[in-house]
């Protein structure tokens, strides 16, 4: 009651008519007993004073210890909801940087495979090109050998039957008519005896002459067996003569 504004007013209400009493008193009598009482009575308002004064200062320091403590737990609630949004801002970010990781591991997967496969295709149409093209140099090239073995075999075909067999057959059937036409051969010396084996390697000259022209592949070494034979021939003819 005292703490308040109206209790300070009473009291100062009070305060007034006592001091009026005491001033009557003091006008009607002025002994030692009066004085008594008011110096009881000013220690009396002191003591009041001085408790009025601790109460108030109690109760302020109540209501300020209690705003602490409110401010206390206001910031203590607002620091926990702070820091759980923190934490939940975090996990957040992390299952997103999580979510974003595997995406593009994802993504590097694929391209890596699309490459992969890319360059396979690539690599398939270009040995596919290159046993095209290999391919057509081989048939380019068996066209050609096939051409020109056909123009050798013409050629050497001509040149067997134009300028080598003519002569050869004539100078065989000359020497074997002038070795029938000789009754008593035991009169020939032994070089001319061997007319018969000169006819029989003519005949194998001929057999492998037209199987290397049907080729192609007769050489010059072979076209100089012919020339030898021929001058064989023409030796054992004239010895016989």
């Amino acid at each position: 009651y005292l703490g308040s504004e109206d209790g300070k007013g009473d009291f100062n209400d009070e305060n007034q008519n006592r001091s009026d009493v005491f001033n009557d008193l003091l006008e009607d009598e002025d002994d030692y007993e009066q004085d008594l009482e008011i110096e009881r009575f000013e220690r009396k308002m002191a003591y009041i004073r001085e408790k009025n004064r601790e109460e108030t200062d109690r109760l302020a320091t109540e209501r300020l210890q209690l705003f602490r403590n409110k401010s206390r737990e206001f910031a203590e609630e607002a620091e926990k909801k702070y820091m759980e949004e923190i934490k939940w801002e975090k996990e957040k970010i992390k299952k997103e940087e999580e979510q974003l990781l595997i995406e593009v591991q994802m993504t590097r997967e694929r391209m890596d495979r699309e490459i992969a496969e890319d360059v396979a295709a690539n690599e398939k149409r270009r040995t596919e090109m290159k046993q095209f093209l290999q391919s057509c140099r081989d048939q380019e090239n068996k066209f050609k050998a096939e051409e020109a073995k056909s123009v050798r075999i013409k050629e050497q075909t001509e040149r067997f039957n134009t300028v080598y067999l003519p002569s050869l057959k004539e100078s065989v059937v000359r020497l074997m008519d002038l070795w029938t036409s000789i009754e008593d051969k035991d009169q020939l010396s032994k070089e001319s005896v061997n007319a018969v084996g000169i006819y029989e390697e003519f005949m194998k000259n001929l057999d492998s002459m037209k199987m290397l022209i049907s080729e192609g592949s007769a050489t010059d070494a072979h076209w100089d067996n012919l020339r030898a034979l021929q001058e064989k021939i023409a030796a054992s003819t004239a010895l016989i003569e």
